[in-house]
């Protein structure tokens, strides 16, 4: 069949001749405003083909539904985060948002699944998980999410990274050798770590990387290199298999050719799951309809493959084709859930390749990769807080393994007893203490400030501290107070002024995204809702500090030395001005304490321009350090 368009009518026309050519008799002009289905009798075979306006379409099970015609923007999945380990059965926490899908300006839709085994390759949807975080829920035994996330209206699926809620396995008194096929890496993590930070405030954090082994067996796991052919376009790999569409349409015996020249053959399908993943393949490339390598040539009415094996799964529309030596070659159809029907010797039609994975030679059974892919750098040098470091293990089967440690940095000094000069005490919450500025400042500024005292700008964790800080700032007749929440990025990603991701929220209204406001203030007033204010804007700001890590304060601490930073937000160059002295090296790292640029100077630095263009935008820590200025640190705002 054939519909063509002119913009006011659909034309349906077909074939009735072996040339291929669609005469005028065969033409039907249609309305595209109103549905119509037009009864075809095509030899003996009576075919109902339903004509609908744009906005219409077929979905998977062959049912029409409305779309969004513009499908062309794809969404990626994004990235998810939030792997745990425990040793018994336990209530895990959400699985938050690392990055947001790329769907801009559409709404894009969700759809969580689950596997028991990531590396099977089968997944299950979960249902009415249609957010873009999720909550699994108490388990029993180990399990994989991750989030499929399409563009409103369309049905391609793009998935996020898998993440894995673990129950039992290496860190709860495995010994070495004991794995099996649910457990086939064994991880000999590190232990806690816990330190005591020095005068400056600072501890350098090292270990040993974890030792890990495996059982792998290559053999048992070919590698699919997903190789490039001219001609078509790569569909993607499931099991031992990689699949391959066509760009150009041939018939049944050249679409043969073809694939044996590329190293395969056409595609066998022996079950639903491939032949779903073939149609999904035909969806992506555009195709509507392609040559499998199944054919009846041989013997009429005795399907087989092409290999000469009979057919044990079969996806027929209707009955079983009969023999009439006409029509000897299968091939999908993808409006229709990826019914298979007939085509003639002369019919050309794109086709599906399919390859077989190699295995791999030059991989030993035990080759192990060992990565860190979360937490600080070994050697860096962590102020007091709780830091998580997470490794990776991978095999050459493709097994995955994660393990984790925690790093506790601790203060040595007492809990202050002294209100700071220009501030007021509002008093202490969950061993926390927190100050009011007297005067104004911009959130910058206000950073910095609490920065330099040890503490940092407030951060919200719950509605019990934001209801404290409501009624704290309150009875002192403020009615409003920056905390330490941003935008920086001016991109809707809000992070706390320790780099933390946003858990709790108390929005007068869902924030958007605006380059001009990008820093949060507390209404003093009701429930304490957050607003957005811009980078010049000034307010009274609230210091939090731990009671377990802060120095005794009786006044503003002050500099011998008066050091300029400027400009705070950069965008290219950052320069760096003392008025007396110098510096002698500086680190650049982010808020987790990694290193991403440092150098060290034969003579002292009286100015320097630090270039930051090539970095992302966001929140950076710059520490100076000097024979006379000691030990300065300031946090960086890149935009």
């Amino acid at each position: 069949m054939h519909v063509q368009s002119n913009g006011q009518f659909r034309c349906l026309g077909w074939d009735n001749s072996a040339d291929g050519n669609i005469s005028a008799q065969t033409m039907v002009e249609l309305d595209p405003a109103m549905q119509h289905q037009l009864k075809v009798k095509l030899t003996a075979m009576p075919i109902l083909i339903p004509l609908v306006a744009d906005g219409i379409r077929y979905n998977k099970q062959g049912q029409l539904e409305e779309f969004d015609s513009d499908c062309g923007q794809f969404a990626n999945g994004g990235e998810i985060d939030g792997f745990e380990a425990q040793c018994e059965p336990f209530d895990p926490e959400i699985i938050y948002s690392m990055d947001a899908p790329v769907a801009e300006p559409v709404e894009v839709d969700y759809q969580w699944e689950r596997s028991f085994n990531a590396n099977s390759g089968t997944w299950e949807v979960i249902e009415g998980a249609d957010n873009a975080e999720y909550d699994p829920g108490f388990i029993e035994e180990s399990c994989w999410f991750r989030r499929g996330t399409r563009l409103d209206g369309c049905t391609l699926v793009s998935y996020s990274n898998p993440i894995e809620k673990r129950v039992g396995g290496n860190d709860c008194g495995d010994e070495p050798g004991d794995t099996g096929p649910d457990d086939p890496i064994f991880i000999e993590c590190i232990a806690d770590i816990s330190l005591t930070a020095n005068e400056s405030g600072w501890a350098q954090a090292s270990w040993n990387t974890p030792v890990a082994t495996t059982t792998c067996s290559v053999s048992d796991n070919p590698v699919c290199t997903g190789e490039e052919k001219e001609g078509f376009e790569y569909a993607g790999n499931l099991e031992d298999k990689e699949y391959y569409v066509s760009n150009t349409k041939k018939q049944w015996s050249s679409a043969k050719e073809e694939c044996a020249a590329i190293g395969g053959q056409l595609v066998q399908l022996k079950d639903e799951l491939e032949n779903e993943f073939v149609q999904d393949a035909m969806s992506i490339s555009g195709v509507s309809t392609a040559y499998i390598g199944l054919s009846d040539e041989s013997s009429d009415g005795q399907y087989q493959w092409t290999d000469g094996t009979n057919a044990t799964y079969e996806n027929w529309s209707g009955n079983a084709p009969n023999a009439n030596g006409q029509t000897d070659f299968a091939y999908m159809g993808n409006w229709s859930g990826g019914k298979w029907y007939k085509g003639s010797f002369w019919t050309t039609k794109n086709y599906v390749c399919e390859i077989t994975c190699s295995a791999p030679t030059d991989q030993s059974d035990n080759e192990l990769t060992i990565t860190q892919v979360e937490g600080p750098e070994n050697g860096s040098q962590l102020s007091p807080g709780n830091y998580v470091v997470i490794y990776e293990v991978s095999n050459a089967c493709g097994d995955i393994v994660q393990c984790s440690f925690e790093i506790r940095v601790e203060s040595p000094q007492d809990c202050p007893e002294e209100t700071m000069e220009g501030f007021i005490s509002l008093g202490d919450f969950n061993n926390h203490q927190y100050q009011l500025s007297e005067d104004k400042s911009r959130w910058l500024d206000a950073l910095q400030t609490c920065d330099d005292q040890g503490g940092y700008l407030t951060i919200v964790d719950d509605t019990a501290e934001n209801e404290f800080l409501t009624e704290a700032i309150k009875s002192h007749s403020v009615s409003t107070a920056y905390i330490g929440l941003t935008d920086i990025a001016g991109d809707g990603s809000f992070l706390w002024s320790n780099g933390a991701h946003i858990d709790y929220e108390n929005w007068s209204q869902s924030p958007s995204m605006n380059n001009q406001a990008d820093f949060v203030y507390l209404g003093a007033w009701t429930d304490g809702p957050w607003y957005l204010a811009g980078q010049y804007t000034e307010k009274q700001f609230v210091c939090e500090f731990s009671c377990e890590d802060l120095p005794e304060i009786a006044g503003l601490q002050a500099s011998e030395q008066n050091i300029g930073v400027y400009p705070n937000p950069v965008r290219e160059e950052l320069q760096i001005v003392l008025d007396n002295g110098g510096f002698e090296g500086y680190w650049l790292t982010d808020l987790s304490g990694k290193v991403l640029n440092t150098q060290v100077f034969d003579t002292p630095q009286p100015s320097y321009a630090l270039n930051l263009s090539q970095f992302t935008n966001g929140m950076y820590l710059l520490i100076l350090e000097g024979e006379e200025i000691g030990r300065k640190s300031f946090k960086i705002v890149k935009k």
